[in-house]
């Protein structure tokens, strides 16, 4: 999926991120541009933000880093209500926060915790701001380096 120029949608099973709750896949209910939907039932406490990842100095030669990159997490928002990028809530599996100018985000590697204050009494919306997916990009350069 092409984040920079995806449209408003509905979800298929395409979508590069999902929650995983215990076994169960919850896939997005919607995704308009880069903002990822899930509904969470309800008695959720734990959850897990999956995505392909890649370690960016096994598919670049001229990369140094050897962190295992998957989603670019920009924001994210539990019915409704912001959680900072710097919460307790995210747990392992969550990089540390980077920073360009005014811009901040968090890589996950692939398989990110997030841990609730409390169990969700009531079924609640989880929004997540993917400002880019790793894998992809990935693929895109094993692609140009098979190429050349």
């Amino acid at each position: 999926m092409n984040l920079k120029n995806s449209a408003n949608s509905s979800v298929g099973r395409s979508c590069p991120v999902e929650v995983r709750v215990g076994r169960q896949a919850i896939r997005a209910s919607a995704v308009t541009q880069k903002l990822f939907c899930f509904w969470l039932p309800p008695g959720v406490c734990e959850l897990r933000i999956v995505s392909g990842a890649a370690v960016p100095a096994e598919v670049d030669p001229a990369s140094e880093d050897r962190r295992r990159l998957g989603a670019k997490i920009g924001a994210i928002f539990l019915g409704g209500e912001f959680i900072p990028l710097n919460s307790p809530v995210l747990a392992d599996g969550f990089h540390p926060i980077e920073r360009r100018g005014a811009e901040r985000w968090r890589w996950t590697d692939g398989a990110a915790r997030l841990i609730l204050p409390r169990a969700l009494a009531r079924p609640v919306i989880l929004e997540l701001l993917v400002r880019d997916l790793f894998a992809g990009q990935a693929a895109q350069r094993a692609d140009l380096i098979r190429a050349a």
